[in-house]
């Protein structure tokens, strides 16, 4: 009789862990849907692709550096593929864009650095630079040539200005433009240099709105 009895006492203890494991279980299932679904809402979507407004990366050390993708820009409809290639990358613009200070620049007979017009090819591959001046050239000066210098070295292709002395106060006004193609490894300086030819004085000058630009066309 004593086994007897003992037998339907484990049966009900191994029903009741069970029962209570069954709860727990259920009960961890109910608060991992309570997470997921605030974590929803404050996201404010559910499940991918993520609203564009959300940040996805955070830095390991300092959490509140964060990145996250814009792709407002896109035609509606359309799902632009970003591959990436079998090697460390760094993102960098692809274009820098520089202008002259306000005001004029006197330029010597010897070749200076015009000043602002300087900026850094910081991508391997081949850029695309166009440097456009807009002069005035008064009349002690015969001419007025510009170069490009990329890493200490004057590259071909010079920007030249003519005009004829004597003619009066401001002999010549006008914008003048060359482009160059180089081929850039490592970060490297590019700046414009100009002098004047056959001067007599200082007095000529860089109007403001001399600019210049380079763009990276491909590796």
């Amino acid at each position: 009789m004593p086994n007897q009895r003992s037998t339907p006492k484990l049966v009900d203890n191994s029903v009741a862990s069970l029962q209570a494991v069954i709860n727990q279980a259920f009960q961890y299932i109910y608060q991992l849907q309570s997470t997921l679904e605030n974590v929803s809402a404050a996201n404010g979507s559910v499940g991918l692709p993520v609203s564009d407004s959300i940040a996805i990366v955070k830095d390991d050390v300092d959490p509140t550096k964060k990145m996250r993708l814009e792709v407002g820009g896109l035609t509606t409809n359309v799902t632009r593929v970003v591959t990436v290639p079998d090697e460390d990358v760094t993102i960098t613009k692809n274009a820098e864009l520089v202008a002259a200070p306000s005001g004029d620049y006197t330029c010597t007979a010897s070749m200076a650095d015009v000043p602002g017009m300087t900026l850094t090819l910081n991508k391997n591959g081949i850029w695309f630079i166009l440097t456009v001046l807009s002069l005035k050239l008064d009349n002690s000066t015969v001419g007025i040539t510009g170069q490009l210098v990329v890493n200490s070295v004057a590259q071909t292709d010079q920007i030249f200005a003519l005009a004829a002395p004597g003619a009066s106060t401001i002999a010549l006004s006008g914008t003048y433009a060359q482009w160059w193609k180089y081929s850039n490894t490592g970060s490297n300086v590019a700046k414009m240099q100009a002098q004047a030819g056959f001067a007599t004085g200082t007095r000529t000058l860089f109007q403001l709105g001399s600019k210049m630009i380079a763009i990276f066309l491909h590796p």
